[in-house]
């Protein structure tokens, strides 16, 4: 739970300024539908810091500040600049008389933004809130092809061109004498271990059972979100291997009614597992859907601040993660993780399955960059594949954690922190440090993984339907059309977008369109995408014309941009609006 914004000032006179614009933004990160959130500031010395819906895992010691969960709290110097990184699931911000520093976890599961002038030095989890602080916007237009093409913002980029990225792994350091900055950023290297399959599936488990030992939490505090796939059941059968008492632990699914009675759905495994492993158990209906579009979008907007396009896990707006923040509980234990990945055959094909989707990867966006003159799509350097050091298996790994989770996977937990908070076990430093020391083959479709899961949980099938259901039309309905129509004709597309791109996007979405249906060609679809050779596959998709970004799905991320630069603007005005005069 909670977002931050955290700064140390050179000069205490701007202290009031800086405190005020704090107070100011913090309850704009506050959602509609939790209003009595505490919000909470803090003073030390030249530090200060804002935290939006204050939790009690919030840790704090003389101006230092972890969100998130590190174990071994208090046995290790989390707070002092320069030490060790804790393992754990967090963002830390640490001061001393001489520096101040911001650090991210191995995964960097919570990422953190930055920004310094001569007077100030800002950092946070909360994009808004940081540039809010600056007192001042300049949209960054190189995240727009980005968007249009991936749904993310620019790896490492912000909405602001002032704002810099604290690297996965990494530090920011500041030199409060000199008032100089150090980045550092550890190294992520696959090296395969040179030892038998056997003896490294032994290691993977001791590693696994070792860690979980080491997490040190009240499980009766935690709720484990259930489904019929490996991850969740996982986490409940390492922590019972720990001896741990996981009747304590409650478990919740959540879907459709109806997905309860399917034997291959989420909805009815996550249960069935639960019950079989001797965890409380509850079902969650998603069923009905009680808000607006217009308060959907805007929750999600407020929530994801604009990072991810993933609105339709969301589309209840937000009513299931309140009742998670209404339970009282700490927060949820999520499985994510980086076992190994799907078969490919080529490090283009390696990256897109990752999500790094460029706009060259598709038909209706080829040409966006050069026609409308934005600058061209590149990965950073540390995300470029080395081809003469790397295997294709190794590079789609490794690229998914430098991209897929400090840039994803952070961006859908930061929807969620608004609510409540979240640890992700399989992102500690051991296991992901094994992860990249296991060969290709083991790696492959998470294989050592589903096997070790196997032994240590139950021999039950894994789901093959999701308990949510799809909600493949949900971007043609009327009402959204008329909501992304309204935004795509406001004065701010102008500023970002050509016209004639944006009338193309228009005629499209009020074309007549065909509602898409479900039945046995779907089923044949999907079986022939889990069941052919990936050799196959590849040869169809390379014979085959680009692909196509649904026109629905790029009105909204139109929308979001225009959004984003809506809201970080009225954050900016509203922090520089001068106090009332008390007469």
């Amino acid at each position: 739970m909670a977002k931050i914004v955290y700064a140390c000032l050179r000069d205490s006179a701007d202290m009031p300024l800086v405190k005020r614009r704090i107070e100011k933004i913090l309850p704009r990160l506050v959602p509609d539908n939790i209003p009595d959130a505490t919000c909470k500031a803090v003073t030390h010395g030249n530090i200060v810091y804002g935290i939006s819906t204050y939790s009690q895992l919030v840790k704090e010691k003389d101006g230092s500040v972890c969100m998130g969960v590190a174990y071994h709290m208090d046995t290790i110097n989390w707070c002092q600049p320069g030490a060790e990184h804790p393992d754990g699931t967090y963002a830390i911000f640490r001061a001393d008389e001489e520096y101040v520093e911001a650090i991210t976890d191995i995964a960097c599961n919570r990422a953190i933004w930055y920004y310094k002038d001569d007077n100030i030095f800002i950092a946070g989890t909360s994009q808004r809130a940081v540039i809010a602080l600056a007192g001042s916007f300049d949209m960054d237009r190189r995240n727009i092809p980005w968007m249009l093409s991936a749904g993310t913002l620019t790896p490492g980029l912000s909405w602001d061109k002032k704002l810099q990225f604290v690297p996965q792994d990494g530090s920011v350091l500041l030199n409060r004498k000199t008032w100089e900055l150090t980045v550092t950023r550890a190294p992520v290297k696959f090296n395969a271990m040179k030892i038998s399959d056997a003896e490294i599936e032994k290691k993977f488990t001791e590693t696994l059972i070792d860690t979980f030992k080491e997490i040190d939490i009240d499980l009766s505090q935690w709720i484990l979100p259930i489904s019929g796939g490996a991850d969740s059941r996982a986490i409940a059968g390492l922590f019972k291997s720990t001896g741990k008492d996981i009747s304590t632990l409650s478990s919740i699914t959540w879907g459709l009614q109806a997905s309860q009675q399917i034997k291959s759905s989420d909805g009815y495994l996550g249960g069935a597992v639960a019950k079989a492993l001797g965890m409380p158990h509850q079902f969650m209906p998603t069923d009905e859907i009680n808000e607006s579009i217009e308060k959907i979008f805007e929750r999600f907007m407020l929530c994801s601040e604009g990072r991810i396009d993933h609105i339709l896990g969301y589309t209840d707006g937000m009513t299931m993660w309140k009742k998670f923040n209404d339970t009282g509980r700490l927060g949820i234990l999520r499985g994510d993780e980086n076992f190994g990945g799907p078969a490919t055959n080529s490090y283009d094909r390696g990256r897109f399955l990752t999500q790094a989707k460029l706009c060259n990867d598709f038909a209706n966006l080829e040409n966006f960059i050069e026609k409308y003159g934005y600058e061209k799509q590149a990965l950073p350097a540390y995300l470029e594949a080395q081809q003469d050091k790397e295997s294709v298996d190794s590079y789609r790994d490794r690229f998914y954690q430098q991209f897929r989770i400090p840039v994803v996977l952070s961006a859908l937990s930061d929807i969620k922190f608004a609510y409540t908070e979240i640890l992700n076990p399989f992102f500690s430093r051991k296991i992901l440090t094994f992860s990249r020391s296991m060969p290709d083959h083991l790696r492959y479709k998470r294989n050592l993984y589903f096997k070790i899961v196997k032994k240590l949980s139950l021999d039950m099938p894994f789901a093959t339907e999701q308990a949510t259901g799809t909600r493949e039309n949900f971007f043609k309905s009327p009402e959204v059309i008329n909501i992304f129509t309204r935004e795509l004709q406001s004065e701010n597309i102008n500023l970002f977008f050509d016209k004639d791109f944006i009338q193309s996007i228009l005629d499209k979405l009020h074309a007549p369109h065909k509602v898409e249906k479900t039945g046995f060609r779907k089923q044949i679809k999907k079986y022939l995408q889990r069941n052919l050779p990936v050799y196959i596959k590849e040869g169809f998709r390379q014979s085959m014309p680009k692909p196509f970004v649904d026109n629905g799905l790029l009105a909204f991320r139109i929308y979001m941009v225009s959004k984003m630069y809506s809201i970080i603007t009225e954050d900016v005005k509203l922090v520089n609006e001068p106090e009332a005069t008390v007469i």
